[in-house]
């Protein structure tokens, strides 16, 4: 799920819920990020009831699912029982201590089993109700993680990973994360070390089984029946991934979601020292009697989180965590290379200073001075050549172009009345039929780009002034694939809105350019792909052009967007030299990046239309 709506989710509907209800939270949905309140802020509604408010806090560990699925049905129904007015909301941090829940002087707080049961010495946390869904059969054993990677790796289990990339959404997610190293360490596995490195998505984009699929992650951790939902959705098909460490449960129900560990209490509603008895009784009443006809979960109770309890300690964390104490043996052992790096590096200095005498370290240091020299004049003179052999074909191929421009342009005129006179002969003769006709129609728009493309070329040669019209990034990418019509390429069928200020032909000779260059880099690939892209944020819309062909040299690709010679045996080596200037001229840039482990991605990143401007 975008971040996007994940923000919409916390920093709109958290304090405008309690204030006005669900209605009023959608008319404001516009309100900016900067209002989310943090740990110890308080929703500003006041209470116009005599009672005293209730206070809830929400600890901020969930995936947005969460937000609408749980939390808005959860609070709409308290505040149907207990009035809008004494329900107040309070988000609190991922990194929540028990003196901030302290402080915060709640009366309930709903978070995590894990964030439960590290607070219930600490802070004084009492269960009033846990989430459960109705596809589970036990509330105490309801979610957990699933390890997973993509068909094409060699990893075969999870231990099969070590010193690889894990992709999770939240180090802090109980089944995004927590569980999944809890099953580390059951497999005698360290739960810190096992990946070299720990990619965190946060529920934006890419997400957890893009980077899967793409190769920039070796593992990936999804939460309790996420791989389910993505199936469901449409996001995911069976077989794009493969599960690893698979456990089966005989007696649970066969539509059960999939998981790669041992299962635990899901979300818990608890009561803190601060709300009287009274008030935690008819919010225990109220949750346990919350209708759930329309919904996919119910709140109940749970009798066991020993297995919650096990996994802190195992993970040394909450009531667990071992606090820091530096010793002599602790810091040789957590900068051991960086003590014998520096104890090396002193014995070299000392043994510099001692041995080397202080003339030959000039004359030294004059032969090196003087070597420096000629090669920096060495690298002036090749590349000053480089360049005006560049600038030589440059002049060469634009002569060339103008030349042939003006002497094409009436052969393309022939053809035009050619068709035409072609199409009249036939409806005479009563002979013209519709495929006929439909083929006559498309070649005159052939012609009539020619003559397009030959106008440009022309108004090049000759200096015409050029003014930039409004326009549609997505239609001229719609309108290039069109042309090409080359099933290799791929490009997503829904793309937002980009208005532009530009030449529609240049931008289309760029992104064109774009393409025939993946699809000739993809030419040898077992499995070509190109993928065409359009995204867009709040100053810019750019057109991505990836593809997955070989590996480019150092070389080869410091050479992108410069006059070179060009790698394809039909080339001239100005097609991107070409790009860069025409990007240049509609105010834009171009962007070259190496993907992992091949291929390239190209990028047109152009501004967007201000509003009012030349509509």
């Amino acid at each position: 799920m975008p971040a996007s709506f994940q923000t919409f989710c916390r920093v709109v509907c958290l304090p405008l819920l309690c204030a006005v209800g669900w209605a009023s939270a959608f008319a404001v949905a516009a309100e900016p990020a900067s209002v989310r309140p943090d740990a110890a802020t308080i929703s500003s509604v006041s209470a116009s009831s005599e009672e005293k408010p209730i206070t809830i806090g929400l600890v901020d560990t969930f995936s947005p699912d969460f937000y609408l699925n749980t939390f808005v049905p959860t609070f709409e129904h308290l505040m149907r029982v207990f009035g809008e007015d004494r329900i107040r909301i309070v988000e609190l941090p991922l990194d929540l201590t028990a003196e901030d829940l302290k402080a915060a002087k709640l009366s309930f707080v709903v978070t995590s089993a894990a964030a439960y049961a590290s607070f219930i010495d600490s802070a004084g946390t009492h269960q009033i109700a846990t989430r459960v869904p109705k596809s589970s059969k036990d509330v105490a054993h309801t979610v957990a993680s699933l390890f997973v990677t993509s068909p094409e790796s060699g990893i075969q289990k999870v231990a099969d990973a070590k010193n690889g990339t894990v992709a999770i959404s939240r180090r802090r997610s109980f089944d995004g994360w927590l569980i999944a190293q809890g099953e580390l360490a059951k497999q005698g596995l360290d739960p810190d070390d096992h990946f070299s490195d720990v990619v965190e998505t946060k529920y934006g984009i890419p997400d957890v089984v893009s980077l899967v699929r793409s190769g920039l992650a070796d593992v990936g951790v999804l939460a309790t029946c996420e791989y389910e939902a993505m199936l469901r959705d449409g996001l995911l098909r069976e077989g794009d991934l493969r599960i690893l460490d698979e456990k089966t449960d005989p007696e649970v129900r066969p539509d059960a979601c999939r998981r790669s560990t041992d299962r635990y209490p899901d979300v818990v509603f608890a009561s803190l020292p601060n709300a009287s008895s009274e008030t935690a009784n008819r919010v225990a009443v109220a949750l346990l009697s919350m209708p759930n006809e329309r919904m996919n979960f119910r709140w109940t109770i749970a009798n066991d989180f020993m297995p919650t309890l096990e996994l802190l300690k195992t993970l040394r964390i909450g009531p667990f965590e071992r606090p820091v104490r530096w010793t002599p043996e602790l810091v040789w052992e957590t900068y051991r290379t960086e003590i014998i790096l520096f104890l090396c590096f002193c014995a070299a200095v000392l043994f510099h200073v001692l041995t080397l005498n202080v003339l030959v370290r000039r004359r030294t240091a004059e032969l090196k001075e003087a070597f420096v020299t000629n090669v920096k004049l060495l690298h002036e003179r090749n590349e000053s050549r480089r360049r005006l052999l560049a600038l030589e074909r440059s002049n060469i191929v634009s002569q060339l172009s103008n030349m042939f421009a003006h002497e094409i342009k009436q052969p393309i005129m022939n053809i035009a009345c050619y068709a035409a006179a072609l199409k009249m002969l036939l409806e005479r003769q009563g002979a013209l039929s519709e495929q006929t006709e439909m083929l006559l129609k498309k070649l005159s728009g052939e012609v009539e780009r020619s003559s397009a493309i030959v106008e440009h070329v022309r108004s090049y040669a000759k200096n015409r002034p050029r003014e930039n019209v409004p326009c549609d990034l997505g239609e001229i990418v719609d309108a290039t694939l069109r042309d090409l019509h080359d099933p290799r390429v791929t490009a997503p069928k829904e793309r937002p809105a980009c208005p532009i200020l530009a030449d529609p032909f240049e931008i289309q000779f760029v992104v064109t350019n774009f393409i025939k260059n993946a699809l000739s880099a993809v030419a040898g690939v077992t499995n070509p792909e190109v993928t065409v892209s359009l995204l867009r944020d709040e100053s810019s819309c750019t057109v991505e052009v990836c593809d997955n062909g070989p590996k480019l040299s150092d070389e080869a690709f410091e050479a992108l967007g410069k006059v070179a010679s060009s790698s394809k045996p039909d080339g001239l080596g100005f097609g991107l030299a070409i790009a860069v200037a025409l990007a240049e001229r509609n105010g834009g840039h171009l962007v070259f990046e190496r993907r992992t482990p091949t291929g390239l991605l190209a990028a047109l990143v152009l501004p967007l239309r201000a509003e009012g401007e030349k509509e």
